[in-house]
């Protein structure tokens, strides 16, 4: 019964040390990451624009509501 309660142990105890050992792994990973984004950042270059007034459309008149086409003659 000893011998069990044992070895039970032990896997708790390795499975608690790969826990850690990814979680170690993982937040490295993840700072390694961080690390490289920050750093491509500062190199990249920025582009500026000059501020240009946009030219508006054309604005089309409005015709009056009782507006009405004349007809279309053929020749």
């Amino acid at each position: 019964m000893e011998k069990s309660k044992s070895k039970s142990r032990v896997s708790e105890i390795v499975i608690v040390v790969l826990m850690l050992v990814c979680a170690v792994l993982v937040i490295g990973d993840m700072t390694s990451n961080l690390i490289d984004e920050l750093e491509t950042r500062e190199s990249q270059v920025v582009l500026e624009e000059e501020i240009v007034n946009t030219p508006t459309p054309a604005v089309r008149p409005t015709l009056p509501p009782d507006f009405t086409p004349e007809p279309i003659l053929d020749a």
